[in-house]
This record gives C-alpha cells, structure tokens and sequence, in this order.
C-alpha cells in the first residue's frame, strides 16, 4: 500500500514538474512571440479566413473581403492589435460599399489566454463616407448608390414593408451592436470575435461628406476624427470634422452625441465655427434666398433623432460676425442693395411633425438680432417645412433707432413697393425710433412665383422729420408722428410740425387700394391737415405754382402789410399715385376761418379790416363770406372768384354795408350826381371773364 502512495505521489511530482516545464516553455515562447511583436508587426493572413467569417456574421446580408492581416504590439502599456489592411465590405451582388485603407483591433489579453479574439478597440484610418438625410427627413449612411439598406434575399418587399424595415435599419444595427457588445450573442461555430469587451471604435483621418435632399444642401469633410465609447447605457460619440467651402473658408466642427439602449434614440450637440452660409446655401433651391447672407458664423446645434433616425427636434444658437446681408426672393432681392452688418444672432428650434402622412418640420426663431452698425433689427418668426419643400412662416420684426434718410435702404422693396417709393421721396431727415412689420407668406422655390404674401401689416414711430406734402408747396418741418400698413393701405398719422411761418396740425395722409393695381387705375393718396398762422403766410403758401389761389383772387402779396390777420385752415388733396401725375387730376378743398383778416385796397382804394370770415376752395373757385369793415363801416359780404374759364363770371361781390358820400366817389359815382352823408347799400360787383365790369349800388 505504502509502495503505491509513494509511485502516486512520484506521478503527481512528475506531472507538475511537466506542467511546470510546459508552462515555462509556454511563457518563453510567449514572451519571445511578444519581443519578436515589439520588435516589428507580424503578418498572420491564417486568421483571414475567420476574422472574414465572424464579421460577415455580424452584418448580414454584407461579405468582407481582407486583403492582409498583421499583429501588433507596442509595449507593455499598449494592447495586443490585430491591423486589417484593405479591408472591402460588398453587398451581396458582389459590389464594394466600403473601402478602408487600414484598421487596427486591439485585443483583450484575457480574451487570448481563453483562445477567444475580444476586441477592446477599433481604430479606422483613411475611412471615407456619406451620410444622408433623405426626403423623408430620416438620417442614415450612404455606403455608394443608396442608402443603408441591405439586400434581401427571395421576391422584392411590397413598398410599405421596404419603408418599414428601412426605417427600423439603424434601429436594428445598434440592437444588434448592443447585443454583441453585452455578450449576449451566441458565438457561431466558426466565428472568433466576441465584442464583450469593446471599449470603443475610434476613426481618424477620415473623409467625411454629407447631403441633405431635403434641404438640398451638402458638403465635405477631411481630417475628420470620430470616437465612439462604450457606456453603461448607450454609446457615446464624438467627432472633430474640418470642412473647406467651395471658396476655401475652413468650418470647424465639434460633435457630441448619445445613443441610449433603452430609449433607442440619439442626441448629439453640435458646435462650429468659421461657417458662411453663402457656401451652404447658394445651390440649394429651399435655401438659396439665404445665400445673399455673407457673414462667418458660429453657435451650436443640439438635435435629437427618433428610433427611426428621423431628426425629431433641435434648439440652435448662431452668432455671426461682420459681413454683408441681403435675401433673394422672387428672382429680386430683399433689400435694393446688399447691407453691412457687424453682427447677427438668431436663436431658436424645430420639431418634426405629422402631416398628412407626412413628415413636416415646425421651426420657432424666438430671437434674431441684426446689428447694422447703430441700427438695430430685432424679431421673431416660426414656420413649417412641409413636405413638399414648401415653407409657410410668419415674421415679426423691429428696426430700431433709424435715420429716416436710411429708410430706403432697410424697407423692403418687394413688400410694399409703392407706399415704399412715396415715403422715402417724400420723408427726410430725422429719426425712426422704431419700426415694424408683421408679415405672413408662403415660400416655395419650385413654384413660378416663389413668394406669395398672406397677409402684411406694420407701423412706425418717427420724429423730427420733414414732409413734402405735394411739391412745389412747402416742405414741413419738425413733423413727429406715426405710420401704419398693410397690403392694401398706408396711413400716416402726423401729430404737427411748422410750414414756414405756420404750425402744422393734425395731419391724414391715406393711401388706398393698393391691391387693386393696373395699367389704368393707380391707387388714390388723401392729404388732410390743419395749418393755421399769419394769413399772408397762408396765401403764399397756396399762391406757389400750380395752385396760384391768391393770384386768382387779384391780391398781390408782394406789398408788406397789405394783408394782415390769422387764418386756420384746413386742407384736403387728393390725386392717383404715379409719375405721370397732371396738374387736372389733382383735387384740393380747403375751408379757413379767418380772424382779423384785412386787405388794403380791396376795392377802388377802399380797405378791408376786422374781418371774421368763412373761406371756401376747390377746384371751381373761392367763396368768402363773412363780416368786417370797409372802411371803417361795417360790411357783410360774400365773394366768388371762379378758376374756370368756362364760368360766366371771373369775380362776383355781393354785401350790404354804409356807404359815405367819399365812399361812394371812390366806387366810381359821377361827380354830376349830388351825395351827401351815409346811406344803407346794397353793393352788387360783377366782373365778366372778357374784363368788362358792372357794379351796382342800390341805397
């Protein structure tokens, strides 16, 4: 018995002595496999085949071809790493979708001492791809003709079930990654890849593009550097891209992103700089009226996409800095002429709605900003993409604190075009402290006409301003007042001002009907105002060609103190906006109350004073009526001065009044009849458009 202990315990020693030997040479053959691998990669095209199996297993419906496969190690503190070197993924008709130059795996040691390849990392290098957004606004990669989407095999899926698995694709891809990554994917026969332990995937150098069809807009990246890390619940990712623009301006990207396991949804924030829009946007037809906008931006963008990878909603911040801006609508620009600008920011957001089975995108912008050095635009606005690409929005926006000689400049000319062209040749100087404008259009850039306005309306705050009313009369100055609008009418509401030497009161200036524009009818413009002041002043100021009121009256206002007394008047003109305007489509009635009103020589030397008179003009004549003194005796009278010569009388005057003997001398009684002492008379003047007077003097 004890003879058979001690053979036992000698085959026991024995062994352990050739395990330990085994081990030993195990180790020395590793550790000269390790020095010869820190010494220079080894090829090892024997795992091709495997390696080739396991990954094609992984993404199904693909085959992947390797052209070398190498082991690396570079010290102690790096890991194990197997290099693939022309890798080639095809699509089951044999096609390549994907082409990289080199891509290192990095090994889990614990993985190899189980005989199992667990990688823990992949680096990609020279990798080059697209990613898409399509028309139906879902997010995914263009690996050559179309999107992400693998064969299958057997009859071609009904559309509605091709649209569906093409929706669920990425969802399905980060399923299947989230499975391999946690273990729980049953290692097949054949395959020698687990990726249980994979930390993360890191792309370097890679050639990065990107289209939007539904935007139309696209570009590309070089030197771009994507990492995506392992986390307990999802996949972080972060990229640095640098994009060079068609006129070589260099946009800096900066991506953080998160795709959750449990919500199946993704968030990625978005920071650039050095972005010009004009690069972005001059050949995309949606977008190209921003391609007027020449200014370098920055900001961020933070975007969410749904299980479909469809982008379900974002919040924006751009900042731009000094440039130039203008829109193109209609074929036409915004403004006349491009604006400088020092700085621009919007701030806003947008969600993806449904639409009639459809995907649309409601979009908010709850601040923009628009320095033009000293004056200032600020706004807001919100809109929906539809799905057809058109956009309907509305606009609310300010201009702040704007000489009005600018006015030309920031009113937009395709808006409001005559109420545009009236203003800015009739309103100078002084300041606009504020000024709106409230706008709703649809916006389609595959229609005829592209802008189509849906409602319009506005206001302004000016002061110091002056008005020409209607040349060559006075111009007014110091006006303060208001201005509203809309698509059919313009009102300006002016609080008062000095014309010359009279004040200016509360002043309508109406313009109408400016939807219903044609070759024959041109929108009608109304004038009403008060002025009141030094009489004299007053007629001058009607006296100036076309008008000649005073003229037609016989007064000459050149003698100083002939006239005297105040007058307020109040004045209404009306005529058709347009060049072409003639003197006979021009219509003014004014009615004036006079007071102290005199006139030296009135009639045949005698002289009007005291007068409180009620004053009548339009296009016919004058009438005048009202009491006063000639000549120290009172008078009432009334008196028509016609401007037709089509009227039977050029001048008429009718009054009752005391008459002196001297009086009556001046009015032209023969000497050979005797007058003495005052008399009651009836006076009754008359004056013929062939200049042949009557008067007739009844006691």
């Amino acid at each position: 018995m004890k003879s058979i202990f001690s053979k036992l315990g000698r085959g026991i020693i024995y062994g352990l002595e050739g395990f330990a030997v085994l081990i030993v040479i195990l180790l020395a053959v590793w550790m000269l496999f390790m020095f010869r691998l820190s010494q220079a990669p080894l090829r090892a095209d024997f795992l091709i085949a495997p390696i080739e199996n396991t990954l094609a297993k992984n993404a199904t419906g693909l085959s992947v071809d390797l052209g070398e496969v190498w082991m690396t190690w570079g010290g102690y503190f790096e890991p194990f790493q197997l290099e693939l070197k022309k890798v080639l993924i095809r699509k089951p008709d044999g096609s390549g979708v994907l082409k990289i130059d080199n891509m290192g795996v990095g090994l889990s040691k614990t993985g190899l001492a189980k005989f199992s390849i667990q990688p823990k990392e992949f680096k990609l290098d020279g990798l080059s791809f697209r990613l898409l957004r399509d028309e139906s606004g879902r997010v995914g990669l263009d690996m050559g003709n179309e999107i992400f989407a693998l064969e299958t095999f057997g009859p071609s899926l009904p559309p509605a079930m091709q649209k569906a698995r093409r929706d669920g694709l990425m969802k399905d891809i980060f399923l299947q990654l989230k499975s391999q990554m946690e273990g729980k994917s049953a290692i097949s026969k054949g395959q020698v890849f687990s990726l249980e332990r994979l930390k993360r995937v890191v792309i370097q150098n890679a050639s990065v593009s990107y289209q939007d069809q539904r935007l139309g807009v696209s570009w590309d990246g070089a030197a771009t550097d994507i990492v995506l890390a392992k986390q307990p619940d999802g996949i972080g990712i972060v990229s640095d891209m640098l994009v060079t623009g068609e006129q070589g301006q260099r946009t800096s990207f900066r991506a953080n992103g998160f795709y959750g396991w449990d919500t199946s949804t993704m968030q990625i924030l978005v920071a650039f700089a050095g972005l010009n829009l004009k690069d972005v946007t001059q050949n995309s037809d949606v977008l190209k009226p921003l391609s007027e906008i020449d200014v370098t931006w920055r900001g961020s963008i933070a975007a969410k996409l749904n299980e479909n990878f469809k982008l379900q909603e974002t919040r924006f911040i751009f900042a731009g800095g000094a440039g130039q801006f203008n829109l193109g609508l209609n074929d036409k620009k915004f403004y006349a002429a491009v604006l400088p600008v020092q700085a621009m920011y919007v701030e806003g957001d947008s969600q993806s709605i449904e639409e009639n089975d459809s995907q649309a995108t409601a979009i908010t912008m709850q601040k923009m900003v628009v320095d033009f050095g000293g004056v200032e635009l600020e706004g807001t606005a919100n809109g929906v993409l539809h799905s057809d690409r058109s956009l309907e929005f509305g606009v609310v926006a300010s201009l702040l604190n704007m000489p009005m000689g600018d006015l030309e400049k920031y009113w937009p000319e395709p808006l409001t075009p005559l109420p545009r062209a009236w203003v800015t040749g009739h309103l100078s100087g002084g300041v606009v402290q504020k000024s709106t404008l409230d706008v709703t259009a649809i916006y389609n850039p595959f229609s005829n006409i592209k802008l189509q306005l849906t409602d319009l309306q506005g206001d302004m705050r000016f002061s110091g301003i002056n008005v020409d009313y209607f040349s060559p009369l006075p111009v007014v100055r110091g006006v303060s007042g208001t201005a509203r609008y809309d698509r059919d009418s313009f009102h300006l509401d002016i609080d008062g001002g000095r014309i010359e030497e009279m004040t200016l009161g509360k002043t309508k200036i109406d313009m109408t009907d400016l939807d219903k524009i044609t070759a024959t009818f041109h929108p009608p413009i109304t004038i009403a105002s008060t002025v009141s002041g030094p009489l004299l002043s007053g007629l001058k100021i009607i006296d100036k060609k076309p008008l000649e009121y005073a003229k037609h009256l016989g007064l000459d206002l050149s003698e100083q103190g002939k006239i005297s007394g105040q007058a307020k008047i109040d004045l209404n003109i009306q005529f058709p906006v347009y060049s072409d305007l003639k003197m006979q489509e021009v219509k003014v009635t004014a009615k004036a109350k006079l007071t102290e009103a005199g006139v030296q020589n009135v009639i045949k030397d005698l002289d009007l004073s005291d007068g409180t008179l009620d004053v009548n003009v339009d296009h016919n004549g004058v009438d005048i009526a009202g009491p006063a003194q000639l000549s120290g005796q009172p008078i009432n009278f009334t008196w028509r001065s016609a401007f037709s010569k089509s009227a039977q009388e050029q001048m008429s005057l009718k009054g009752k009044t005391s008459l002196s003997a001297a009086m009556l001398r001046q009015l032209g009684l023969p000497q050979i009849v005797t007058a003495e002492g005052t008399a009651q008379t009836d006076i009754d003047y008359r004056l013929a458009q062939n200049g042949q007077a009557r008067l007739s003097l009844q006691a």
